[in-house]
């Protein structure tokens, strides 16, 4: 055992992600203690990849001691599991997320596919950041790119329409509804207009943490330096 915990330590601190986090589970269930150690001191030599995986094998170890400790994280930090979902994530497997588990494509376009509910994507890696982009998933709501989420307008009619903010110029307004029409409206029909809010539900919910982490690392590969060939989206990441 002694030999095998010298491997899976090396491998914790040197080794390839998957083979990294597979010693961690293999160290929860043979040397819990060691993992208690590593997540105690995840600030100082873990990889940040890794710190998820830490707290995987702390809620499912077997141990109480370790369980213990991923129960008092969760308590002293509410959004403390996302904030793990930072860094570590798979480009490829989180392509998979975005086209299947989280429906983004129903609202957003990248390289030309997909909808107009939501901002283009193609090149979000360049715009946010991974904490930006955490954000953005957690909180829908919080920041809206101008011209998007769904506002409410009441008009002097009486009748509501609902959609996204298209432009505002002048005297006149742009809605498009959710069925795609446009709606040029002058001010002087319109009683009221909300603000925008996401149409998104928070992906922190719906998602779990492994895959929001391969989520926001396809995110964050969408960028020029790294935007792919002519292959269309719809190629990558289908089941």
């Amino acid at each position: 055992m002694d030999g095998i915990e010298k491997i899976a330590l090396k491998a914790v601190k040197k080794s390839s992600l998957p083979v990294a986090r597979e010693a961690i589970r293999q160290l929860s269930q043979a040397k819990p203690k060691k993992v208690i150690g590593f997540w105690n001191n995840r600030d100082k030599g873990i990889r940040p990849e890794l710190w998820l995986d830490l707290y995987t094998a702390l809620k499912e170890s077997e141990s109480s001691e370790l369980q213990k400790l991923g129960t008092e994280f969760v308590q002293s930090h509410p959004t403390g599991i996302h904030s793990l979902s930072l860094h570590g994530g798979n480009p490829v497997a989180g392509e998979l997320v975005f086209n299947n588990q989280g429906a983004c494509l129903q609202c957003h376009k990248v390289n030309g596919e997909g909808g107009l509910q939501g901002p283009e994507l193609s090149l979000v890696g360049d715009r946010l950041n991974n904490e930006k982009l955490l954000e953005s998933l957690l909180y829908p709501s919080a920041e809206i790119t101008p011209g998007y989420g769904l506002s409410s307008i009441a008009l002097t009619s009486g009748s509501t329409l609902a959609g996204r903010l298209a432009a505002e110029e002048g005297d006149e307004v742009l809605l498009i509804t959710p069925d795609g029409k446009n709606h040029q409206l002058s001010r002087s029909e319109i009683q009221s207009i909300s603000p925008p809010v996401s149409a998104m539900p928070p992906m922190g919910l719906t998602l779990p943490p492994e895959e929001l982490r391969d989520l926001i690392a396809y995110l964050g590969s969408r960028t020029k330096a790294k935007k792919p060939g002519n292959k269309k989206s719809s190629e990558h990441g289908k089941k």
